[in-house]
């Protein structure tokens, strides 16, 4: 008789935590690249140091489609419209204001320094532009092919019309600058 009641105590048990236990909110999955880069705003006065409690955007698949989302938070509580850019690696400063550079999406953020917008996969990743840096090259990059996308807003940017644009202005601490390089679809660096 114990065994009894000892088995249907354990299955009642059993079954009261199988309910109680709290459902897990699902995890969507990060761009797939071989690094899983984001775009950070970078403090200045700090000296280029990241701050995401200065702006920070992510992209990802949502219910793992087509579509590459890219949602950015912390940005200015005044809405903006904003390029998505791959930005070309100019070859020296002075060619800074007149390098063109890829825009991959416009959009405008809402009051509370929000936006979201949705990019085809292949569209995205095929409008990239490939950077290559040499082993001596200034900065953070050397040995390394691969794309910069940045988020910058368009009162910056003249906009060709040709899905290209060009720096107008140079206000950084209103860009979120890339935190690594995307090197899917560029060309392997040779040593």
């Amino acid at each position: 008789m114990k065994t009894k009641t000892f088995l249907f105590g354990f299955a009642i048990v059993s079954v009261l935590l199988a309910f109680s236990v709290a459902p897990v909110a699902a995890v969507k999955p990060v761009l797939d690249l071989p690094k899983a880069p984001y775009l950070v705003a970078k403090n200045m006065a700090a000296g280029w140091v990241e701050s995401e409690d200065l702006g920070v955007g992510h992209f990802t698949y949502p219910n793992r489609g087509a579509d590459l989302q890219f949602t950015a938070t912390n940005l200015s509580k005044v809405p903006a419209e904003y390029a998505l850019i791959s930005y070309r690696e100019p070859a020296t400063d002075n060619d800074f204001l007149t390098t063109s550079h890829t825009v991959l999406k416009i959009k405008m953020s809402d009051a509370n320094g929000n936006l979201t917008l949705k990019t085809g996969t292949g569209s995205f990743l095929n409008h990239l532009i490939c950077n290559t840096y040499a082993s001596d090259a200034p900065g953070d990059y050397q040995d390394i092919t691969g794309a910069k996308v940045w988020l910058v807003p368009t009162s910056d940017l003249t906009l060709n019309g040709d899905g290209t644009a060009a720096f107008t202005a140079w206000n950084p601490d209103s860009y979120l600058f890339e935190s690594d390089l995307i090197t899917q679809g560029c060309p392997v660096s040779e040593e």
